[in-house]
């Protein structure tokens, strides 16, 4: 009957020992999981600041796009009237140059 509870007792170790094993494993298995999570949490946060500064860039490159088209509209605008002038003087010119023909 000792015998028999030796046998049972190291069976119970046996099953305990299996038992930490499969503790330390799971233990190591958190361990890498909550390293992973950490790295993907890191990369996420990079991902996010390099998006904000991708859009602050790209805002600031629409207001200066935006200046330099107004800056355009302007130029043509003083074009479109410095060429109305002119042809607002060749028209008086032909006039005048009928007018001195009659």
């Amino acid at each position: 009957q000792l015998r028999e509870v030796s046998n049972e007792v190291d069976g119970l170790r046996a099953l305990v020992r299996t038992k930490d094993e499969e503790k330390i494993g799971l233990s190591d298995q958190l361990e890498q999981s909550q390293r992973v999570l950490a790295q993907s949490q890191e990369r996420q946060d990079q991902l996010e600041s390099t998006h904000a500064i991708s859009m602050e860039h790209v805002q600031c490159r629409t207001k200066e796009l935006s200046t330099e088209v107004e800056g355009l509209r302007a130029v043509v605008i003083s074009k479109e009237e410095i060429v109305q002038a002119k042809e607002t003087e060749k028209q008086q010119a032909i006039q005048a140059k009928e007018a001195e023909k009659q």
